[in-house]
């Protein structure tokens, strides 16, 4: 073999391992051992337009792979400067609450930003993958629910994908309910059957430029046990141990995997 390569000349460790490959593929040591047919082998592997072809692929998908590698190195140092920033504002905002120096509603629009600015982590960081692309075509929930169908199962989906507003001042759950339904055209129902949901409770939000699945976390995180389940019929608000809450598809759960977008970081600022 060491003379064998000898004669064969300088050449690159893989070309002259693939010339050689093929000789012993070949099934006969005699024939591997003729030089002027391992001479055309290694030529061909170096000047063959085909391999030559293949191996301008290969350099180019590895440039490609480079630039993409830096490319998410960038998004992960900007998005956790960023969600740090919100963290600090959440916090801010917090304190200037507790000293009643700001509403409310500021501090539930912090928090609904920085809810959807950790929901975009794991997909940031590759751990999770949605369940459909993000266009908003509800044909397929996630692995686990069952798919959503019909034309009251895509206006949800394209709903709660899209800015709201939100400005409630001790509003019971079923005012907005109504006002929720007389908006989107879509049912808005308060499930009557759940002990938890009290039918005088009231609610006082001010959200503007979130989408309305961060407007429903939003609600969910400041008035348990408020929580939205996308049904045939519409959305129906009941509680999280609620038996329809655990057959349903959570509507905040839907918008986190399937729908959220960039978009969901821009918040217009309230005039």
């Amino acid at each position: 073999m060491k003379t064998m390569t000898a004669r064969l000349g300088f050449a690159r460790p893989s070309t002259l391992a693939a010339a050689l490959a093929i000789l012993l593929a070949c099934g006969s040591w005699s024939l591997a051992q003729t030089p002027k047919l391992a001479q055309q082998l290694l030529a061909a592997q170096q000047t063959h337009p085909d391999i030559l072809a293949a191996e301008a692929k290969v350099r180019l998908a590895e440039a490609e792979l480079e630039q993409v590698r830096f490319k998410v190195a960038q998004e992960i140092i900007a998005f956790q400067s960023e969600l740090q920033t919100q963290r600090e504002e959440v916090y801010r905002l917090s304190e200037l609450f507790k000293a009643q120096e700001v509403d409310h509603g500021d501090l539930v629009q912090a928090k609904a930003k920085l809810a959807a600015l950790e929901a975009k982590m794991p997909y940031l960081l590759g751990q999770q993958t949605p369940g459909i692309p993000r266009t908003g075509n509800p044909a397929k929930l996630g692995p686990g629910p069952k798919p959503l169908r019909g034309k009251v199962a895509e206006a949800v989906c394209t709903a709660i994908a899209k800015p709201t507003q939100m400005a409630f001042i001790d509003t019971p759950i079923g005012g907005i309910a109504e006002a929720l339904t007389d908006h989107y055209k879509i049912a808005f129902i308060v499930d009557k059957n759940d002990p938890l949901i009290e039918p005088d409770m009231t609610v006082t939000i001010h959200l503007q430029g979130l989408p309305l699945g961060a407007a429903f976390q939003a609600l969910e995180d400041t008035y348990p046990p408020l929580h939205f389940v996308i049904r045939e019929y519409g959305i129906l608000i009941t509680s999280k141990n609620s038996a329809v809450a655990r057959q349903g598809v959570s509507a905040v759960e839907y918008w986190r995997e399937n729908l959220l977008t960039d978009d969901s970081k821009k918040v217009k600022p309230r005039p």
